[in-house]
């Protein structure tokens, strides 16, 4: 890859980081794209050569916030070889990296919303719902194997793997509220408590 090629992906991801910022104090609607041009140190002429539109910095600062946390999971669950461990690990990491980072779960609302599918118009985040389904099938390929190592008791591994998501899902949408109790650390163990007792055998 040539320096220039370096350079100019340096400058988009710096671009979306300055985006991310704005979102969050501001919201998506709310922002204007002088907004982050400001926020990133450039001007306008240059935010739109790497951004044609307000709505593809969002779709690109979603995808880039979500490569970030794929990146984590592998590094942190890819040494582990206990399924419970695995799962442990998985609610930690995606608790961290959203709750201990109070501008990402702020914009979680706004990205989750431009990803829903319209009757009549495309999302303006596209394949969201894939994402979403990806992570689903890898948490039930983890459940499966804790069942075959007799560690987790015999369960259907994509329903469970979808009430595991959406109970992250509901304590981020009340940190997103404000809600979120302050002895953070006592929540997630009570999380990792409840739900890994749930499917042990």
């Amino acid at each position: 890859m040539s320096p220039k090629a370096v350079d100019k992906k340096t400058k988009r991801q710096m671009i979306m980081r300055a985006a991310l910022e704005v979102f969050a104090e501001q919201g998506t609607e709310a922002t204007k794209m002088i907004d982050i041009a400001r926020r990133a140190g450039v001007g306008k002429g240059t935010l739109y050569e790497y951004f044609p539109s307000k709505e593809e910095l969002i779709a690109g600062s979603m995808l880039m916030m979500m490569d970030e946390l794929d990146a984590r999971m592998v590094e942190r669950l890819y040494p582990l070889v206990d399924p419970l461990d695995k799962i442990r690990a998985f609610i930690e990491e995606t608790f961290s990296f959203f709750v201990e980072k109070e501008d990402r779960v702020k914009i979680l609302a706004d990205f989750y919303a431009a990803g829903i599918p319209r009757p009549d118009s495309k999302p303006l985040i596209a394949d969201i719902d894939k994402r979403y389904v990806e992570l689903m099938e890898w948490l039930a390929v983890i459940i499966d194997e804790g069942v075959e190592r007799k560690s987790f008791r015999p369960v259907d591994s994509k329903q469970t793997a979808s009430i595991l998501l959406a109970t992250i899902d509901g304590l981020l949408f009340q940190a997103m509220l404000g809600l979120m109790p302050p002895d953070r650390e006592k929540v997630l163990e009570n999380v990792i408590s409840l739900f890994l007792d749930g499917i042990k055998a």
